[in-house]
């Protein structure tokens, strides 16, 4: 039955960013010891994503309730014995889906923090 709930929740990216060149870093101390600190599983270098998403919370009517946003932020590595290999772009699929849990994660809490506030809001909706 369509009518067997109170409302919905909306969610959409907002902004999201990668960047390769901020693992650059690790390949410093690579060069230096010459990759012998990669086999012990120094990185080589890695990828960073930030995703800023928006959960808007709406009542069976259409009405907004309450909006949410937050950013969360991931990070991939490409290492030998853990992490990712050096083909394809694998340690950057990671950073992004690392972002985007930890955004959801972030924004489930403040959905949790405030669950007696909406219920009675779209329960008086309805």
């Amino acid at each position: 039955d369509s009518t067997d709930y109170n409302g919905c929740v909306l969610l959409k990216s907002v902004n999201r960013k990668c960047s390769r060149f901020g693992g650059l870093v690790w390949g410093v101390p690579s060069l230096l010891t010459l990759g012998i600190s990669n086999l012990f599983g120094f990185p080589f270098y890695s990828a960073s994503a930030s995703v800023t998403l928006q959960a808007d919370v709406y009542s069976r009517t259409g009405e907004k309730i309450a909006s949410y946003t937050d950013t969360g932020k991931g990070r991939g590595y490409v290492a030998v014995y853990w992490g990712f290999g050096f083909s394809g772009m694998a340690h950057f699929k990671a950073a992004q889906y690392r972002a985007l849990t930890d955004a959801c994660r972030k924004i489930e809490t403040k959905i949790a923090h405030d669950a007696e506030m909406l219920n009675k809001r779209l329960a008086a909706e309805s």
